[in-house]
């Protein structure tokens, strides 16, 4: 059998999810592609700021993202995936506060929910530093589904969407920063890393559903870079991309009051036998409400 048939018969093979292989790359990719997500809502959202009022406020984050890979014999492959998340947020001290997720749902992915749907009910809490970045998370450290996803730090850059990564000042129109962050992590036998640069800038202000608030405009720009094997193939994963989105910022409580963003990524995961071509682009819309 040529070479070229060989690979036709084992893209077919991936495709068709016959084997432990494909299942174990489809997990894999999967769960590569959800810390994409992952990253890109740091980068480019945010739903609460350190200055939040006394209420306790619920937050819907939904993140829709469409995965499309072309795989060498077989063209494009395309799947969509939806990603919400509910949870009550409550100030409990300077810079303090308390979360429970109240409801997740992921739809489309091909590798299931990934146990994430047992986040449900949990309850954390949380430490932030001046300028709203995560100081500390305690609550998720025996939580099998945040080992799962990588650890706690993982899933704390997941938390830190929540917060606006701030100036560590007074907001006015013409306010401009930056950060980056690098976040290494092991995914179902995947090394990886991936580095975001984010900028902001406050660029005006309007009213939204009757509450004056301060429009930020987020840039982020997002490497991923990894290695690792399964089932004896060898992979290397290299993808990158932009995002960009505003955030709402409520002028008298420093409350983010919704946000959106969106993005797109592109890159390969290279194995023993063929290359994987990959775009993800991605929508993610943050709405809130007090109780």
């Amino acid at each position: 059998m040529q070479q070229q048939d060989c690979m036709n018969v084992f893209c077919s093979i991936l495709i068709n999810q016959k084997t432990p292989l494909m299942r174990t790359l489809t997990n894999i990719v999967t769960r590569v592609l959800a810390i994409v997500v992952i990253t890109m809502l740091v980068a480019g959202d945010a739903a609460l700021t350190y200055a939040q009022d006394a209420a306790v406020r619920t937050y819907s984050m939904v993140a829709t993202q469409t995965n499309n890979m072309d795989i060498p014999g077989q063209g494009a492959q395309s799947f969509d995936v939806t990603f919400e998340t509910v949870l009550d947020v409550s100030k409990t001290g300077d810079e303090m506060y308390h979360i429970i997720i109240t409801n997740i749902s992921l739809e489309g992915s091909p590798a299931g929910d990934g146990g994430i749907t047992s986040l449900i009910g949990v309850e954390m809490d949380v430490t932030l530093n001046a300028d709203g970045s995560i100081d500390s998370v305690t609550g998720l450290e025996d939580n099998a589904a945040i080992i799962e996803m990588g650890g706690v730090h993982v899933f704390q850059e997941r938390l830190q969407s929540l917060f606006l990564h701030g100036p560590g000042g007074e907001l006015s129109i013409g306010k401009s920063w930056s950060h980056s962050t690098e976040l290494p992590r092991n995914q179902s036998g995947m090394e990886l890393e991936t580095v975001t640069d984010t900028s902001y800038e406050v660029v005006g202000e309007e009213s939204r559903d009757g509450v004056d608030v301060w429009v930020i405009t987020v840039k982020g720009d997002v490497m991923t870079t990894g290695s690792g094997s399964a089932q004896g193939q060898n992979m290397d994963m290299q993808m990158e991309g932009e995002t960009e989105g505003k955030i709402y910022v409520d002028k008298t409580t420093g409350a983010v009051v919704a946000s959106e963003s969106t993005g797109e990524m592109e890159g390969t995961i290279d194995m023993d036998a063929f290359s994987i071509l990959m775009t993800i682009t991605l929508a993610n819309n943050v709405s809130s409400s007090t109780i």
